[in-house]
């Protein structure tokens, strides 16, 4: 018996409906095992001491980076910070700052920070920026810890966060860090380790 038009174009939705509903379950079982990989295998990157060559790679990194204040924690307009896009400003820091680390994951580098020393138990962080893409990864924490542990001499640390970006104050708390201060334009902060008597 032959199938009218109408059957061969029903049956041919439900082949094709199968097929998407098919894919879409195997699409989620990929992600959801990508997710587990992810929790139960957490991103261990390393702290590198960044040469003058590093420059160039660390402030497309920061450009991205501070260009996320923009879309989510209110600036007006895409920027950031003095120096944060310019590759000349990385290599001074580079050069002058006090320790001046890239963070490097799979032998790729993804973001960067470094601090001046005032003296020997106190020190400003000047800057840390991590590519967009490994935000919420526990990558911060990591720099903290390393932080604070390979210079555990150090008993106070400071740093200031512009008071438009609603976004980073709650990350540096998160790391310790208690506002002690402000200006019309920043918010200081500090964080006293246990060291401190």
């Amino acid at each position: 018996m032959l199938l009218t038009r109408l059957e061969y174009i029903a049956y041919d939705y439900r082949i094709v409906n199968f097929i998407f509903e098919y894919l879409l379950f195997i699409s989620k079982c990929i992600s959801a095992q990508g997710a587990q990989n992810r929790i139960g295998s957490p991103m261990k990157p390393v702290f590198k001491l960044a040469e003058i060559d590093d420059a160039d790679r660390l402030t497309a990194i920061s450009i991205s980076a501070f260009h996320t204040d923009f879309e989510v924690a209110g600036r007006s307009a895409p920027g950031g910070p003095p120096g944060y896009d310019s590759s000349e400003f990385h290599k001074r820091m580079i050069n002058e700052a006090s320790k001046f680390f890239k963070v490097v994951l799979d032998n790729e580098s993804i973001g960067a920070f470094w601090f001046f020393r005032n003296d020997l138990e106190k020190a400003y962080l000047y800057r840390l920026f991590i590519s967009p893409e490994y935000h919420r990864e526990g990558i911060g924490g990591q720099i903290f810890n390393f932080l604070f542990t390979r210079f555990s001499e150090i008993q106070i640390w400071t740093l200031k966060v512009p008071k438009w970006n609603t976004r980073t104050p709650k990350f540096y708390q998160k790391a310790g860090f208690r506002i002690n201060g402000q200006d019309e334009h920043f918010f200081f902060f500090e964080k006293r380790t246990q060291n401190l008597k």
